[in-house]
């Protein structure tokens, strides 16, 4: 894998090098870890309010998955976690000498983190046969996709979530 990034280390010489402008931020690496999982599983969270909650709940579904990949395909899920945990630690350490942190940088790694969290959810609905747990699961999937669609939202809408001010207000002029 870290063979793999070589070529990306070489695009990217301008960002590791400092010379990509303002904006980066150093992180510790739990921050690291937390700021992508729910970027990634969530959307673009920036509200003060949930930001435990939907770490926990997702640090759950994300072991969950783990767990359960493993159990049903070793080699696969190695390859998941691999590709989550590894530019994670190359980020971080990177990060320690200058701020460079930004989601975008481990934006390729979210579809590990997204499939892991539905193999966690799949093998929690194949383990619930009851239908109170059922009705549990589909609960933690609406309110998934319910804080989505409001960090989405919000995205669209707040000035807080605009990357280039100005431009909005331009626009409805």
């Amino acid at each position: 894998i870290v063979v793999l990034l070589l070529p990306w280390l070489w695009l990217a010489r301008t960002v590791l090098s400092g010379e990509h402008g303002p904006g980066g931020r150093s992180l510790s690496f739990w921050e690291t870890f937390q700021q992508g999982l729910v970027t990634f599983d969530i959307g673009y969270w920036r509200e003060s309010w949930g930001w435990g909650w939907l770490t926990v709940g997702l640090v759950l579904l994300l072991s969950w998955g783990i767990w359960a990949a493993f159990r049903t395909n070793a080699r696969g899920a190695a390859l998941l976690l691999l590709v989550v945990v590894v530019p994670l630690t190359c980020l971080y350490i990177l990060s320690r000498s200058r701020p460079i942190y930004r989601e975008r940088y481990l934006a390729f790694s979210a579809p590990a983190y997204t499939l892991l969290i539905g193999v966690g959810l799949a093998a929690l609905w194949g383990r619930t046969r009851a239908w109170p747990g059922r009705i549990a699961l589909a609960l933690c999937l609406l309110t998934l996709v319910g804080v989505n669609a409001y960090a989405l939202a919000r995205y669209y809408t707040a000035p807080a979530s605009s990357k280039s001010p100005g431009w909005r207000e331009t626009e409805t002029c």
